[in-house]
């Protein structure tokens, strides 16, 4: 036990200078992520270029990759060995279990619009049966919920045809006369939508089952756009338009950084807030819509405080050091824990050893000034740190082993 508790002050200090090391190391290093987005132009594209605007400011470099098949993104996520550290989700989860990733928000709830050309007759989706549909690339969030709807009407790829058209490809076909109605998965504020939105040659297509979906499905939501939310001074849409809707959510991997998330939460607080055809101002982002995901509590306490808070260490210190604290104080706090385990078996106080090892601090520059009297290379400040250490040994009941000797070979050689 002797043994042990000698050696135990060395162990506390080595754990506590390797911790400290990597600390300084990681936060030298510059903070990369990676966010996997949908197609271009989309809207989970276009909050991956805001993100990574954001967060540029904050000294945290964002790489954006895309996905066609945006229902696979959240498994990239949820892959440990993938590089893929935020994604979106806007899709039913059919209760799969994904253990490492978190709900960081739901930042906006995004309607399945349907429109359609004006002189195309559509009283019930069961009309679309024969017409050309744009209904987006397969295993997009947009294509699997169009199919599962038109299903319930009886409309499918046997009796009708179905393009894969990205949003751009669709919202020009829509244009260009060459399909009868388009399917669209995206936000009230998308500025294709909003372009299509005022076509005054194009129509929004009124769900009317709306509410009955919802209670079919639970990621279905009902939403309303009112007569004239796209086009006021030309009243359009002409009516009301019952459409369902999907809340669009923020995911990471549960090992995210605190300080990123907290700075993601932040951003998107700032950013989601104003309202929109299908919200009220203040509604997002929030964790309202999550039913299958673990949420993240950093996000969460964020998003309930009132507009313009912010976390007490970031308040209280600067953005660089609060981050440090925030990542790192768990780990910290554990080694604290450790120090104290030790210091209950025998450990020294951190001041202790301090002044323990200071002899062998002095011994060891004494051998430093033998080595350099020895090369030629002995300065007079050399011979002042030489005198302190002398009158610091000659003081000590008991002076380190080897330094009397040292001490006279340096004296005979500086006369």
């Amino acid at each position: 036990m002797n043994f042990i508790k000698s050696y135990l002050h060395y162990l506390v200090v080595f754990l506590l200078f390797f911790y400290l090391s990597f600390v300084a190391y990681q936060e030298i290093k510059p903070k990369i992520i990676t966010i996997e987005a949908g197609p271009v132009g989309g809207f989970f594209h276009t909050s991956a270029l805001l993100l990574k605007k954001r967060l540029k400011e904050k000294n945290i470099e964002v790489n954006i990759i895309h996905r066609e098949d945006t229902l696979k993104i959240i498994e990239d996520v949820n892959d440990l060995k993938s590089k893929v550290d935020i994604g979106f989700i806007a899709q039913n989860l059919n209760n799969v279990k994904y253990k490492n990733t978190q709900s960081l928000g739901s930042t906006i709830l995004e309607p399945l619009f349907i429109i359609a050309r004006k002189e195309v007759k559509i009283k019930s989706l069961a009309d679309l049966k024969g017409l050309k549909i744009a209904a987006s690339p397969i295993n997009s969030g947009t294509r699997v919920i169009t199919e599962k709807i038109l299903d319930l009407f009886g409309v499918n790829e046997n009796n009708s045809k179905f393009y894969p058209y990205s949003l751009i490809e669709s919202a020009n076909a829509l244009k260009n006369d060459t399909i009868d109605v388009a399917f669209f998965l995206q936000p009230a504020n998308n500025k294709i939508i909003e372009e299509l939105g005022k076509n005054p040659k194009l129509k929004l297509v009124s769900l009317d089952e709306a509410g009955a979906l919802s209670k079919k499905y639970n990621y279905i939501y009902t939403a309303q756009i009112d007569r004239a939310g796209f086009d006021i001074k030309n009243n359009l849409p002409e009516n009301d338009v019952k459409v369902i809707a999907v809340p669009v959510t923020i995911i990471g991997k549960k090992n995210l950084n605190p300080s990123v998330v907290t700075l993601i939460s932040l951003i998107l607080k700032e950013e989601f807030r104003e309202p929109n055809l299908v919200s009220e101002s203040g509604k997002f982002p929030t964790m309202e819509y999550e039913k299958n995901l673990e949420i993240n509590q950093i996000a969460d306490q964020i998003f309930k405080m009132p507009f313009g808070s912010e976390p007490f260490l970031y308040r209280l210190l600067p953005l660089k050091f609060a981050s440090i604290i925030d990542d790192y104080a768990l780990q910290f706090g554990f080694l604290v824990t450790i120090y104290f385990i030790f210091y209950y078996l025998g450990a020294p106080k951190i001041i202790e050893f301090w002044e323990k090892s200071e002899p062998y601090r002095k011994l060891n520059n004494l051998k430093k000034i033998y080595k350099k009297i020895n090369e030629n290379k002995f300065t007079d400040k050399d011979i002042q740190k030489f005198k302190k250490i002398t009158a610091y040994f000659e003081e000590r009941e008991k002076p380190a082993k080897q330094a009397p000797e040292i001490i006279k070979k340096i004296s005979v050689k500086i006369k």
